[in-house]
């Protein structure tokens, strides 16, 4: 299921998606225009500009980001005529683009024509573009999952930590048998090779329960993995405790 601006909101609350949004644009339009787009940086006496394509004060376009995820009400229309109305009394661009997360409703589209036909020239170019246009741009320049997956990315990522963890912890025990040693003694006390080492007067047979644990790990883990030599090993690991049993 695809992901939209609110889940921006969800993730880093209004102030943050806020911000989150306006550096989409910011990404999406120099990836499209290359070193021609300019952030502008926030003041209070930025003309109105967030992006601009080409240079002041006859830019190609200026691009206006309004963080507006439900709707466009009366409160907002007011910002968009002033900002609009900003840039354009201090700069002559040939295209003003308004920058929006949402899709319009057929309201809303209604009133952005009527606002578009009363305020556009010859010399003038006005359009928009809505959530789906910039979420299909930030798709087709792979920027889409970076954004929008990072909870899933993040839960990847403790998942595969976990089971390189578990490899290493497993790995350990083949080799070095770094399970708990006094659990390992206790669970072959009793077995047969063990009572032969105690009827030859061997009294310490920890070092030998041991190796006989990790011959038993390596045995089955490489017999499900079908590693014929990694056998061999095995056999040879074992053989080398039965040779040490003879003495």
């Amino acid at each position: 299921m695809q992901r939209g601006f609110n889940y921006l909101i969800d993730m880093h609350g209004e102030a943050g998606a806020r911000d989150i949004f306006e550096k989409i644009c910011i990404q999406v339009f120099q990836q499209l225009y290359g070193e021609d787009a300019k952030a502008v940086r926030i003041s209070q006496g930025d003309g109105g500009i967030d992006i601009l394509v080409g240079d002041l004060p006859t830019p190609q376009k200026i691009y206006q980001c309004k963080f507006f995820p439900i709707k466009i009400g009366s409160s907002q229309k007011m910002q968009i005529k002033e900002s609009f109305e900003t840039a354009i009394r201090n700069y002559s661009p040939k295209e003003w683009i308004l920058c929006l997360p949402l899709v319009l409703s057929k309201e809303e589209l209604l009133w952005w024509s009527q606002w578009k036909s009363e305020n556009e020239n010859d010399n003038l170019c006005i359009s928009f573009c809505d959530g789906s246009y910039l979420i299909n741009l930030l798709k087709k320049f792979g920027f889409y999952s970076e954004i929008f997956d990072d909870d899933i990315r993040e839960t990847l990522q403790i998942i595969l930590d976990y089971m390189s963890d578990y490899k290493k912890d497993v790995i350990n025990e083949i080799i070095y048998g770094y399970d708990d040693e006094n659990n390992i003694v206790s669970n072959y006390q009793d077995n047969i090779f063990v009572k032969m080492l105690e009827s030859a007067n061997i009294t310490n047979t920890k070092a030998s329960i041991i190796e006989f644990y990790n011959a038993e790990i390596a045995k089955y883990t490489v017999l499900s993995k079908d590693e014929i030599e990694g056998l061999k090993a095995y056999n040879n690991s074992l053989n080398s405790t039965k040779e040490y049993l003879k003495y």
